[in-house]
């Protein structure tokens, strides 16, 4: 029984042979980790255990006798609870942990007996826990290990306490039932018992019963169930845990029409009503109904038989429940058979009849209710988690967790009627119409191909200034030489004259510059000694040596042939060598002279001589050693020659004078730079001329048909035509620069023919020749280089020589046709051949001369090659703008074929409007990352605390929202609250402000604007694919209709715009939230709408992103946006905290003052009890009718509890609301007592503490916090166009070029 019953049937109430225990109250607490029960524990066990897992349960009992007005109690008290433990009552309290047994003893006492397999003997405490406990010996009445053994069986804890332990008189107290008679209660004190891991306990029951002998002893007296059952008195019990939670609630009990409960097991009727079962007992039915049955057992029948057995079933399952009626009933209808023809059927007709007068016997005894109480016995006081202050602020919440990510965005095309006095900045998709296009691409085609004479002509070599050279001609104080090595890079003139000099100083050294020692072995400085060694005898031979000795030259000795080639050569000292260009057209004179056939092609334009001393010496006698003569008369006696530097000797022996020749050659001194610039124009004209002519001829021919027009529009195709026209035209390079330059500008230095030693070889005298000093005559042949000397014929004018000629000719040293094979230029042509120079081979020279008597000076073949090159390197640049030329070709005839189109695109704009909307979740700001939420569990203050809502919205809010596209360098910032006021209008924002730049395309300032803050569209209706259908023939009434369009006809004017809008979505579940919640009237999430424009031609802009990461679109007619969303929401949120606060402490002063404090009072309460007394009650109550504080206090208490700190983190509300009632009974006047006044305004103070330390902290923290959170979200979007017909930027920025 679990409830204490002061009325009606109290001799059954208190026991008929035994007291009832009644268990007044069970405590539950948490135990210190200093007890000494957890250091007990520790030392008896192998495991330390966590002082968490140890629960101390202190329970009151007390027992209760019914007695008269001349009873006295005091003696039977005496005789029961007082004596040693032999004669005394035992109180038995009985731990249960496991659902069955509880059940089972609950439902029949006899069960009590099944506890006796669950423990081992003699291991059951005979005391509760006190300290003493602990340092008892095992074997002595009580001891810690017996108490210990208890503890860890996980089944069932039983106590058995004798009463003399702990009870006196003093504890004795009396009542009266209602009928006035005495009614004794004996209090005990209260007994404290452990139990260890009781939050994995899922079913906890106490309970209690007296015996006559302690539970050991009766243990093992081997009683049998019934003997075992007797010896205890009934049983009272109390639920603690019931599948996993505390018990809130009693078992269902039964009332009357006063309220009192019924103790006995009531009936219920067919139709489930409950009546007292004092008359008609649970003994007469069941034995009414087996008489009728019994009645039929003899019958044998398997139907009869079966029935038989369901009917004994319900009389043995249900037979002392209030359920046999029902079940009874129920059985009988579930009969076989219900035909009287039957043995089944007429047993069924008995059971029927008599079911139904026992129902009606039922109803006629007193209706008892069924109910179920609140359980105010058990109190849970367990230290739970340290109530740890905080709020609901998370850390990890993103700014994308807050503007959402998941952004609704669209692109679609409008139009944009174009007039040429509209203000709209944009421009209409094709700069002019089809027939101003033909024009505007013809002109390009033109222009392009002088961009290919452009690059042909960029080719052409730099020239130096030659001043500072002009200058040096004639000064023999200037180095030359210096100055022309100071010029350097592509300028060939000055590099070749660079090569000429070099050439011109090595023949003085080859020829007159020693390079050894004297032949005495001293250091040679002043010449070179030539002597004939065939034909110096000895004798003169030694006297020569002595003689180079003598005058410090270096001695060598040549052969006759060698010594009397180079005596000639350089007797004639006006003509060693010569200066030639080659002629344009050769000279055939008509009696030509062996002159004329040496001179056929070239233009002999200067002598030249070396600056070298020439002295001969006579040797025919020895007496004439040292005498030196030069009489060139008698030269055949001449053997030693002595050649040494001698600048007077020299005559245009110098790279300048090379130069001032080839000026002079080539123009007039007065023009020599426009001349030579000229010269190469003329030859990159050439070349230039060549190309345009091809390439004219290739459009003409395309132009005529259109199947090559169609094949352009491969840009493989187009490159392959292209490059297969430059292939055309470059073999031509080289044979145009030949004739150009290389024929104009290339000079030679040879040396004339001189016959003295072929003469002298045959025996013929020098004078015998009839030649003088001054004449020479030159022998003009030209070598085949097959047939040997004297085969090859020179054809001229005159016709070929004659024998004598060719015998003259024959006896003389050969000209040589020279010609030098070019290489394979950078394309794999072969390039053509330089022309033919004849000049003098001298044989007899070839032991000193580096050049076989003939050097080149390629001043036009290294402006050629310079040029030849570059135009290799632009045959990139060249093939380019062909493959343009054929672009513009293939666009124009293309462009042809659409006119009306064309026409359209000219008077209308494409423009991309870009829109869409984003979330702003404002709620999960609040909750989650709030200066509030810091502090507060923001979830709880706003499902709790009076008008949260309103408050919140006040004190956060948005204050301002940014979209910045990135792309378009975009940005949309809308102001929706002024800076530091409360005047929070969504509806009506303060101010929106709209920013790009220009886009670099056209138009004024710079560039059109990236974007348009507004745009005067063709209407939503209008789709570019209709206007096509009239497009296709567009004439000049259409295009005047465009026209008016655009003066503002039938256009509307759309802005770009961030604004916040109100919305809905279908579907959305309210179930999701709390009860009575709705997203519309209690989750704030903000949606704003944004839209501007853009042309079309931005439609697939490519994004950079920190200059480094570049996003473009991926697919075809897809626009990629990447966006940040800025929302900087303006939390004054600390106010509300504080006002929080100081409400907390205004309702806390008013508790002390108006209730605490009075209740302090000596005369409020009773000093025994602590309760507060009747005088106090009606007082206070009358005092506070209808504002008490101390229900304010304890729900601000409560509810401040949820909202600063996670006292209530893991509880149901149903429970947060028990323990504000569980502390309002305890305090208030009418059930409270001052011990827990008190402790609860120790409560108090300790919150309070907290609120002012945290008050502290918010201060300061909220020092270093901006008011304003900016939280930002990037998003990157791709999304096709709808609506729209194509990118023209490509063919309009071609026509705009």
């Amino acid at each position: 029984m679990s409830r204490l019953i002061y009325k009606g049937d109290t001799i059954n109430n208190f026991g008929k042979f035994l007291p009832t225990p009644i268990i007044e109250k069970i405590k539950i607490n948490s135990v210190n980790p200093e007890d000494d029960i957890i250091n007990a524990i520790d030392s008896a066990s192998d495991t330390p255990i966590e002082p968490r897992f140890v629960n101390k349960y202190t329970i009151t009992t007390s027992a209760l006798f019914n007695s008269d007005d001349v009873f006295d109690s005091t003696e039977l008290i005496n005789e029961l609870f007082s004596g040693d433990d032999d004669s005394t009552l035992y109180l038995n309290l009985f731990f249960c942990k496991n659902s069955q047994i509880i059940d089972e003893i609950k439902n029949n006492k006899l069960n009590l007996s099944n506890l006796r397999d669950l423990v081992t003997i003699p291991n059951i405490a005979n005391e509760s826990f006190t300290d003493t406990l602990l340092y008892k010996e095992q074997g002595e009445s009580a001891s810690f290990t017996e108490y210990l053994s208890g503890l860890l069986n996980n089944s069932v804890q039983i106590y058995s306490i004798p009463f003399s332990n702990f009870a006196n008189t003093d504890s004795i107290a009396n009542d009266f039932d209602d009928n006035g008679k005495p009614i004794i209660r004996a209090a005990f004190t209260e007994q404290s018992f452990h139990i260890l891991n009781v939050d994995e306990i899922s079913d906890l029951t106490i309970f209690a019963s007296i015996s006559s002998e302690k539970f050991e002893n009766l243990c093992q007296s081997n009683l049998s169930r019934t003997s075992f059952a007797i010896n205890f008195s009934d049983i009272s019990y109390e639920d603690v845990k019931v599948n996993g939670v505390i018990s809130k609630f009693s078992d269902p009990i039964f009332v009357d029409s006063t309220g009192l409960p019924y103790t006995g097991t009531p009936l219920q009727t067919i139709d489930g009503r409950f009546f007292k079962s004092d008359t008609l007992t649970h003994e007469d039915i069941k034995k009414s109904i087996q008489n009728i049955v019994n009645n039929y057992k003899t019958i044998s029948n398997k139907s009869l038989e079966n029935q038989i057995q369901n009917i004994e079933y319900v009389l043995a399952r249900y037979g002392a429940t209030h359920e046999l009626i029902p079940r009874l009933y129920k059985a009988n209808r579930l009969s076989p058979s219900k035909s009287s023809a039957t043995d089944t059927g007429q047993m069924y007709s008995s059971l029927s009849i008599q079911i139904n007068k026992l129902d009606k016997s039922i109803l006629a005894q007193e209706q008892v209710a069924k109910r179920i109480f609140r359980n105010y016995k058990v109190s849970d006081l367990r230290v739970g988690e340290t109530i740890t202050f905080g709020g609901s602020f998370d850390e990890n919440v993103q700014d994308e967790d807050i503007v959402y990510k998941t952004v609704l965005h669209s692109n679609a095309a409008r139009y944009v009627p174009i007039a040429s006095d509209s203000n709209f900045p944009g421009r209409a998709e094709l700069p002019m119409n089809s027939q101003e296009f033909l024009d505007s691409n013809n002109s390009r085609i033109q222009n392009k191909i002088l961009q290919i004479k452009s690059i042909i002509h960029s080719t052409k070599p730099n020239q130096a200034n030659l001043t500072e050279v002009f200058e040096a001609i004639d000064n023999p104080d200037i180095d030359v030489r210096a100055i022309l090595e100071n010029y350097s890079g592509d300028n060939q003139i000055f590099n070749e004259l660079i090569s000429v000099q070099n050439f011109l100083d090595n023949e003085i050294d080859l020829w007159a510059i020693p390079s050894g020692k004297t032949p005495d072995g001293k250091p040679a400085t002043d010449g070179i000694l030539y002597f004939d060694e065939g034909r110096l005898g000895s004798e003169e031979e030694a006297v020569s040596l002595k003689r180079a000795s003598k005058e410090k030259c270096q001695a060598v000795d040549v052969g006759t042939q060698n010594f009397l080639a180079t005596m000639y050569w350089l007797y004639h000292e006006d003509n060693q060598y010569e200066l030639v260009f080659l002629r344009k057209n050769p000279l055939v004179p008509e009696s030509p002279t062996r002159i004329d056939y040496f001179n056929y092609n070239v233009i002999p334009v200067m002598n030249m001589r070396m600056p070298i001393a020439t002295e001969s010496y006579k040797t025919r006698t020895i007496h004439m050693l040292g005498t030196k003569e030069t009489d060139s008369t008698d030269m055949d006696e001449v053997k030693i020659m002595k050649l040494s530097r001698d600048n007077s000797k020299a005559k245009n022996w110098s790279a300048t004078a090379v130069l001032e020749a080839f000026l002079n050659h080539i123009a007039p001194p007065d023009s020599i730079r426009s001349q030579s610039d000229r010269i190469m124009n003329e030859a990159l004209n050439a070349i230039y001329n060549t190309i345009e002519n091809t390439i004219n001829n290739f459009i003409n021919n395309i132009r005529s048909n259109p199947a090559l027009v169609r094949q352009l529009a491969s840009s493989q195709t187009k490159s392959t035509i292209a490059i297969n026209l430059y292939n055309e035209f470059k073999t031509s390079y080289a044979t145009i620069l030949e004739n150009e330059l290389s024929n104009k500008f290339d000079a030679y230095i040879r040396t004339p023919y001189f016959a003295y030693a072929d003469v002298q070889a045959n025996g013929v005298s020098f004078e015998e020749t009839g030649l003088t000093g001054e004449t020479f005559e030159y022998n003009a042949y030209y070598d085949d280089g097959v047939s040997g000397p004297g085969s090859g014929v020179v054809i001229t004018g005159g016709g070929e020589l004659s024998y004598s000629e060719k015998k003259l000719v024959s006896k003389d040293l050969q000209y040589r046709k020279r010609v030098k094979e070019w290489s394979e230029d950078s394309f794999g042509n072969q390039t053509s051949p330089p022309a033919s120079i004849a000049y003098s081979d001298l044989p007899g020279l070839s032991f000193r001369s580096q050049h076989k008597n003939i050097y080149k000076i390629e001043f036009g073949s290294s402006l050629a090659k310079i040029i030849l090159g570059r135009l290799s390197n632009e045959s990139t640049n060249i093939v380019n703008a062909i493959t343009d030329i054929l672009e513009l070709i293939y666009e124009l005839e293309g462009a042809r074929l659409n006119t009306g189109l064309h026409d359209a695109l000219a008077n209308i704009d494409i423009i991309i409007k870009k829109s869409g909307v984003f979330f702003v979740d404002v709620e999960k700001f609040v909750r989650k990352k709030s200066f509030m939420s810091r502090y507060i569990n923001m979830d709880n203050f706003l499902e709790y605390y009076p008008d949260a809502h309103e408050i919140t919205n006040n004190s956060i809010n948005i204050f301002e929202v940014e979209y910045k596209n990135i792309t378009y360098d975009t940005t949309m910032k809308l102001q929706i609250g002024n800076a530091g006021s409360y005047d929070y209008e969504p509806s009506n924002p303060k101010e929106l402000k709209f920013t790009t730049i220009p886009s670099g395309i056209g138009g004024f300032g710079g560039g059109r604007p990236l974007a348009y803050e507004d745009a005067p569209v063709l209407p939503g209706s209008f789709s570019f694919s209709t206007f096509v259908e009239s497009a296709q023939n567009l004439d000049t009434e259409a295009i005047e209709q465009l026209t008016d369009m655009a003066a503002g006809e039938n256009t509307k004017r759309e802005y770009s715009k961030l604004v916040q809008r109100n919305y809905s979505f279908y579907g959305w579940q309210n179930g999701q939230l709390k009860s009575g919640k709705t997203w519309k009237d209690d989750y704030r999430l903000a949606m704003f709408t944004y839209q501007f424009f853009i042309d079309d031609d931005q439609f697939n802009r490519t994004t950079e992103i920190d200059t480094v990461v570049e996003r473009s679109p991926q697919y075809g007619n897809s626009s990629r946006d990447v966006a940040n969303i800025s929302v900087d929401i303006k939390d004054n949120s600390l106010q509300t905290l504080l006002g929080l606060i100081d409400s907390f402490s205004s309702t806390y002063s008013v508790f002390v003052n108006q209730y605490l404090n009075v209740a302090k009072e000596q005369c409020a309460f009773n000093e025994y009890t602590e309760r507060f007394n009747d005088f106090f009650i009606s007082d206070i109550k009358a005092k506070y009718p209808n504002s008490d504080p101390w229900i304010r206090m304890v729900s601000i208490y409560s509810v401040y509890l949820s909202i600063f700190t996670s006292f209530f983190s893991n509880l149901e509300y149903a429970d947060v609301l028990e323990f504000t009632e569980k502390i309002l009974n305890n305090i208030k006047p009418e059930t409270g007592t001052l011990g827990e006044l008190i402790k609860f305004d120790e409560e108090l103070q300790g919150i309070q503490s907290q609120l002012d330390l945290l008050k502290t902290n918010a201060l300061e923290d909220y020092s270093t916090y901006s008011s304003r959170q900016k939280l930002t979200t990037q998003v990157d979007l791709e999304l096709s166009v709808f609506d729209h017909i194509g990118n023209y930027s490509e063919v309009e920025n071609f026509m705009s070029s």
